[in-house]
């Protein structure tokens, strides 16, 4: 792959050169402290957004290929995933395109209760409760116990629900950007998928002053709770006295975007914008799954499925969550090599759900995305009327020897950075 640019931006301290490449694909590949970080091209769509961030895996695992053939050395791996389980973690951010004119209290109200529930769909699943693990057990989240603040600027300190970095990457004054930092690294592309196009629907609930009028009581606390409750069944209590589930929040989010979609024709199966359709129909069956059919979601969002697994070896083998061997089992999910990533042993058995074909992303990974002209819908109240990107500033991979470990990196091995 050879990138259309290359910048060397000098040396640190040590003498080692840092490189900065923009790629043919349009994405940018960085080192950042220690560790590698790619950025997707802009996108206008969740498809895509899947698509290009796919092909940062296999960017990630042609890098992993080169070094494994110079015995000069050492084995170096990369595994996508959120935190080394020794209280380290690493985001996998987003970027969304929004009106300057939408008030940021509104954007605060209405995100902070779909981003305290937004996990059971899109959450990568962990093993290990608080920020060093030093719990047995199992959450929804790899990133919900690292969240301290309901909002704020920081993002690798007091990390908050709703981050208030806004650096746009067009007409400032009327534009700007959402930098969201809750999100885990997915490698389900249906929970990827999900966890783009849902959140861009409900960013235009937000700009249409349609959000639904929720306000989660001590939201910090709410969003570890969810993560904490892998039965989904913890009650959540909202500031007008209701207790409701993760569930029953998306699913309020869910009927006011159907809702505002068809108002406007956006989700029409024929005449829509040809995204937002998809989006609410998937996102409704991941819903309705994780309430009566957990094992159909298993397929498709991505916690459940790790958690399916774990449950098989701790069956088989009596094992309680505290076993070594289960840790293991967790940092295999996350290798990005497909012979070995439990992940892509799945998914070659057609027990994950596509949405996109490896086709695509291969040719993704050198081939930049054609940006289209206006939606014919003509709105921006569609999942594909909004540009955004995946992983921009923040490192998908963290990096330690091929060796494994009990959990996360073995001790003594570098491990990612703490990165916003």
């Amino acid at each position: 792959m050879a990138a259309r640019s290359l910048e060397l931006d000098g040396q640190d301290e040590s003498g080692t050169l840092l490189m900065n490449m923009v790629l043919g694909n349009g994405a940018r590949l960085y080192v950042d402290h220690a560790h590698p970080e790619y950025s997707s091209p802009e996108v206008t769509n969740p498809r895509d957004a899947v698509t290009w961030d796919a092909a940062g895996d296999l960017v990630g695992l042609a890098a992993v290929r080169r070094l494994a053939v110079d015995p000069a050395l050492p084995p170096v791996n990369l595994y996508k995933n959120n935190t080394d389980n020794k209280s380290v973690s690493y985001g996998s951010h987003e970027n969304y395109l929004m009106p300057r004119s939408v008030p940021f209290g509104d954007i605060v109200r209405g995100l902070t209760p779909f981003f305290v529930s937004r996990q059971v769909v899109c959450g990568a699943g962990r093993l290990g409760i608080g920020q060093d693990s030093s719990t047995p057990g199992f959450q929804v989240s790899q990133r919900a116990d690292f969240f301290e603040a309901e909002v704020g600027l920081e993002t690798t300190i007091r990390r908050p629900i709703i981050n208030t970095r806004d650096e746009p990457h067009s007409t400032a004054d009327k534009y700007r950007r959402l930098h969201v930092i809750i999100g885990d690294a997915n490698l389900s592309q249906v929970s990827n998928y999900l966890k783009f196009g849902t959140t861009a629907l409900v960013l235009s609930l937000i700009e249409a002053g349609l959000a639904p009028k929720i306000e989660v009581y001590e939201p910090v606390a709410a969003l570890k709770t969810v993560s904490h409750d892998t039965s989904l069944t913890a009650k959540l209590r909202l500031l007008d006295g209701r207790r409701v589930t993760a569930l029953d929040l998306q699913w309020m989010y869910h009927e006011a975007a159907a809702k505002l979609a068809q108002d406007t024709g956006v989700g029409d199966a024929v005449d829509g914008d040809g995204h937002t359709h998809d989006v609410l129909e998937r996102w409704a069956s991941v819903l309705t799954q994780l309430d009566s059919d957990r094992a159909a979601a298993a397929t498709s969002v991505e916690w459940l499925a790790k958690l399916s697994l774990l449950d098989g070896y701790r069956q088989r083998d009596s094992l309680d969550w505290s076993d070594a061997r289960l840790g293991l089992v967790d940092l295999q999910w996350s290798d990005i090599r497909p012979e070995k990533g439990l992940y892509y042993r799945l998914l070659s058995r057609n027990r994950m759900q596509r949405v996109v074909d490896d086709s695509a992303i291969a040719a993704a990974v050198a081939e930049p995305l054609a940006i289209p002209g206006p939606s014919s819908a003509g709105s921006a109240s569609a999942a594909s009327a909004r540009m955004w990107w995946a992983q921009a500033g923040t490192p998908s991979f963290s990096t330690c020897p091929a060796t494994g470990g009990s959990s996360g990196c073995p001790p003594g091995s570098p491990s990612g950075e703490p990165k916003p």
